[in-house]
């Protein structure tokens, strides 16, 4: 089964893979959506297609798109209307074990991510995962997510409240489920979040009537933005938040170690010497300094809620 195209500019790519056996006697087909710009980095290609190749698959399908995020939603897209049954999404600037798609798959989590830095030397290195929400004593989640600052145990799972979009897979009930919840929202969107996704039709019907009582029930406040110049939150932040809330929760394979080209491929073997080189009072002292941000941002959201009732 071949692939369709994506059209416009900037690069994207994507592999089907239906021959990929998952357990003893159970077939999966893999929708492999690469994304990034038009010049491809010979040695994330490589890793690529050695990758592709250890699925035994023989074909690769090079397809273009004008952003990342427009690439990403054409993929998901593409994907639905297919009869594939997970999608994989790469970025086209990072390498990837041979074993990624396998391994990723090997877990049974219908949401599961790799593990890989930012694409930044400088001021520090970091990770791209952060921690699961943090919920109030009335229920509400505390933005922003907190970043995952320690070298992540290895040899198990980690629950994440999100991850980069870099090595991600998918079920397609996943993305099913998590329409539901998006109400006609696309699947890749940066947003503010100041709501919970609405009904456009019924919201402007209830201002057209003067409507209070719909209007508060579909216009939820989501995040405390108001006051702080509604800060954006990424789109890799806001889809696992929102899949979340259908059911699906995001994990993370430290194990799945993926570089990330910056003048090299930055890894997470980097990070991990990194960590292993502060010591414990300077890592205690940032991850302090990362409280008290995140509990200031905190209070901002409570006062929200408070005033809007």
């Amino acid at each position: 089964m071949r692939g369709v195209g994506v059209n416009g500019r900037g690069s994207a790519r994507f592999i089907p893979t239906p021959r990929l056996l998952c357990g003893a006697d159970r077939a999966m087909s893999v929708y492999i959506g690469v994304v990034g710009g038009e010049t491809d980095y010979g040695i994330c290609r490589d890793s690529i297609e050695q990758m592709h190749r250890a699925t035994d698959e023989d074909s690769t399908i090079y397809a273009r798109a004008t952003k990342g995020y427009e690439a990403r939603q054409r993929h998901i897209d593409n994907f639905i209307e297919s009869k594939h049954e997970w999608i994989l999404l790469l970025d086209h600037d990072m390498t990837f074990p041979r074993d990624t798609l396998t391994r990723l798959l090997s877990h049974g989590e219908k949401f599961i991510s790799g593990y890989y830095l930012f694409r930044q030397i400088a001021p520090t290195l970091r990770p791209i995962w952060f921690q699961p929400p943090r919920i109030d004593s009335n229920g509400n989640p505390l933005w922003p997510l907190p970043p995952v600052l320690v070298d992540p145990e290895r040899g198990r799972l980690h629950e994440l409240g999100a991850s980069g979009w870099g090595c991600v897979l998918l079920h397609r009930s996943v993305i099913e489920d998590t329409r539901r919840v998006l109400r006609g929202q696309p699947d890749v969107l940066e947003d503010a979040m100041e709501f919970w996704p609405y009904d456009f039709n019924c919201v402007m019907d209830a201002l057209n009537r003067g409507d209070i009582a719909t209007l508060r029930r579909e216009l939820r406040p989501l995040r405390g933005t108001f006051a702080g110049g509604g800060r954006m939150v990424g789109r890799e932040v806001r889809y696992a938040w929102f899949a979340r809330q259908a059911g699906h929760i995001l994990y993370g394979d430290p194990d799945v170690r993926c570089g990330h080209v910056t003048l090299y491929p930055v890894h997470p073997d980097d990070y991990s010497a990194a960590y292993r080189a502060h010591d414990a009072a300077s890592v205690a002292t940032m991850t302090d300094d990362l409280e008290n941000m995140l509990d200031a941002m905190h209070t901002d959201y409570r006062q929200t809620m408070a005033a809007y009732g």
